[in-house]
């Protein structure tokens, strides 16, 4: 294989070509790029952007402006309220905070972890490079070793990404020189990119590929868990002595690829195959004639599910030459020109919180975005409008709810371990007491998910602030973690309480997603228990006027919108009033009737003892008499002039 030396030497000589001609003409696209997010992104335009001006990062990044799906998910209609994209990108901004601390606490629906090194390589050109999945591989080509940390998030892997380039940097100022007036990080992403393109001439000769199984029958059951963690590869019938697959077996070589995949059928009547590549690995080495050490690889598109194909047999060799080339795209993080029947699986966190003001669809939308995760798709604005909710989701809900894959419970402050997950409770029978072994929602849900690998399992948990975090879910809170689940590279399980035999050792299966929702009303975000907030993903919902409408002439919209205003400069943001609460109401005489017997208490109980603020609050309500008619929507209107 060429040394980074050679490869640098080769791309010199070539570099004006790749810069500057057809049909790509790379220096246009990335100078333009680079100019729009050294302009765009400055505090005070940030703080003043549109949802329109917001939405032109999609068409700047490569990861989203080749391939619609994800910059329609990303940016083609708000996922979170406008002013929290607006301080999302404006803390990446802030020199004062540490880098890693900034890329942990990003958090935006839909944009992934190679968007935000695209991005943080175009916002600070001359200190980072951009760091993706491609930019990764070509490290390899070029045999630069990159520090790797067990268990190492993003964050990590970016800072170590950009100090693994210290000696291409050097090399690429003395070989290749400066070809544009780029910085130099950008420059260098051109040539990784280069570097990566070149690979299939790098490697002359196609790896032959197998599919495998895992799955060791009733006795044994899957075994990924235990092949990922040791690096092997192994064939059930020749580990019990059968010769079964023997001649196939003896086939296999050394840097061969192993598919690993589960099979079955989904559809109407089950008619459509489907397979599910759970990881892919190089052989390097043979035991015997059915055990192999194998690398595994750490790749971020997987699992993924192809639809139409499916692979029946413990090991099958690949000759299909469009899954060859899936597997190829999927090595290389390069999924660009896949087309249907092949989809992937979108990336639901495994642990999120809706939090904000009562009344703001929390509730309502842990509905939609648990048949999200059933459905393994992210729903369309038409397919959640209020008739699709009333009359498809909400019974397809229930439906799953009755059928056991999904799960809804509402933490309190008496709820406990032995309530949530397993304990001892006494029974009485024919008057005398016994005390069984009981099993709770989660220890329940999560079985199931466990014996059905093929389908996600959803819990929600309704006010989930409002319960003792650490008493409720004791180990679980570690187990929980992506990482840490089963399957996944970290796996940990644990002896549960009441259990002392290690047969009975549990792990959280990587199928089961925790939704939780949280009223600010009730406690700060900044006051959930720490532990929570770094294993969960919190998405906000804040009040939306948006979804009101004017009543009988008043500006029910506009009246909303300033109270809130107003309870937010008096009080705090998360004290803020829900629009649930006035989505129904189409008379005056309904908004009186809610004003009276929900909003007036409410606010009084906001403003307790303090009557003057609430009479700043809700200016024209000057007594305890109760105003009707003309004289209810003056005193209304009297916040609004």
């Amino acid at each position: 294989m060429p040394s980074m030396i050679d490869l640098l030497k080769e791309f010199a000589s070539n570099s004006k070509q790749w810069f500057y001609q057809e049909p790509e003409k790379r220096y246009e696209l990335v100078k333009n790029n680079y100019q729009f997010f050294q302009s765009f992104f400055t505090k005070e335009k940030l703080e003043n952007a549109s949802w329109e001006e917001l939405q032109q990062i999609g068409n700047h990044l490569h990861t989203l402006k080749t391939l619609p799906i994800a910059r329609g998910n990303a940016f083609g209609r708000p996922n979170h309220e406008l002013n929290y994209y607006r301080q999302q990108f404006i803390n990446l901004l802030n020199n004062n905070i540490p880098l890693q601390e900034r890329i942990n606490t990003f958090k935006l629906a839909y944009f992934g972890s190679n968007s935000l090194g695209e991005l943080l390589g175009y916002l600070f050109p001359n200190k980072y490079a951009i760091f993706n999945q491609r930019s990764g591989a070509a490290l390899e080509i070029l045999n630069i070793p990159m520090e790797i940390k067990r268990g190492e998030d993003f964050s990590e892997k970016f800072i170590n990404f950009n100090k693994a380039l210290t000696p291409l940097r050097q090399a690429y100022a003395e070989v290749v020189t400066a070809q544009t007036d780029l910085p130099l990080n950008l420059e260098i992403d051109q040539f990784l990119s280069w570097v990566e393109e070149k690979k299939a001439n790098i490697q002359p000769t196609e790896p032959i590929c197998w599919a495998v199984g895992a799955d060791w029958g009733r006795d044994q059951g899957i075994q990924i868990s235990r092949f990922l963690e040791k690096g092997i590869w192994e064939d059930g019938y020749g580990a019990s002595g059968k010769e079964t697959n023997k001649h196939l077996l003896e086939s296999v070589e050394e840097n061969n690829i192993l598919v690993l995949k589960s099979s079955t059928t989904i559809g109407p009547g089950h008619q459509t195959p489907m397979t599910i590549i759970k990881n892919i690995g190089i052989v390097q080495s043979k035991n015997n004639w059915w055990s192999f050490n194998v690398k595994w690889m750490d790749l971020p598109t997987l699992p993924y599910k192809v639809e139409g194909k499916s692979f029946r047999k413990t090991i099958e060799k690949i000759k299909d030459t469009a899954f060859l080339d899936l597997i190829k795209r999927l090595i290389n993080g390069d999924t660009k020109f896949l087309k249907s029947p092949i989809v992937t699986i979108p990336h639901f966190p495994l642990n999120q919180i809706l939090y904000g003001p009562p009344g703001t669809g929390k509730t309502y939308h842990t509905v939609i975005k648990a048949l999200e995760i059933i459905n393994n798709r992210p729903f369309t604005e038409q397919e959640t409008t209020k008739e699709k909710y009333d009359n498809e989701l909400l019974p397809e809900f229930n439906r799953l709810k009755k059928q056991g894959q999904i799960q809804f419970l509402t933490f309190h402050q008496n709820y406990s371990y032995e309530d949530f997950m397993v304990g001892i409770r006494p029974d009485l029978q024919n008057g005398q007491i016994s005390y069984k072994l009981y099993e709770g929602p989660f220890k329940q849900i999560a079985n199931r998910a466990r014996k059905d690998s093929n389908n996600n399992y959803v819990l929600i948990i309704d006010e989930i602030n409002r319960g003792n975090i650490s008493k409720i879910f004791g180990e679980l809170i570690t187990l929980i973690e992506e990482d840490k689940r089963a399957g996944n590279k970290h796996e940990l399980s644990t002896p549960l309480l009441y259990h002392k035999d290690e047969e009975n050792e549990f792990s959280v299966p990587n199928n089961l997603y925790l939704i939780g929702t949280m009223n600010t009303a009730d406690k700060s975000i900044a006051l959930v228990d720490i532990a929570l907030r770094r294993r969960f993903v919190f998405e906000e919902m804040m009040p939306n006027a948006a979804l009101l409408n004017k009543v009988e002439g008043f500006d029910l919209p506009n009246w909303f919108a300033k109270l809130n205003q107003k309870i937010t400069a008096e009080l705090d943001r998360d004290h803020q009033i829900g629009h649930s609460e006035f989505m129904k109401i189409e008379t005056l005489a309904d908004l009186q009737q809610q004003f009276y017997q929900w909003l007036l208490p409410l606010l009084k109980e906001y403003f307790y003892g303090n009557p003057e603020k609430l009479q700043e609050i809700i200016p024209g309500f000057t007594s305890e008499e109760k105003l009707e008619g003309e004289a209810f929507k003056t005193a209304l209107e009297c916040l609004i002039k």
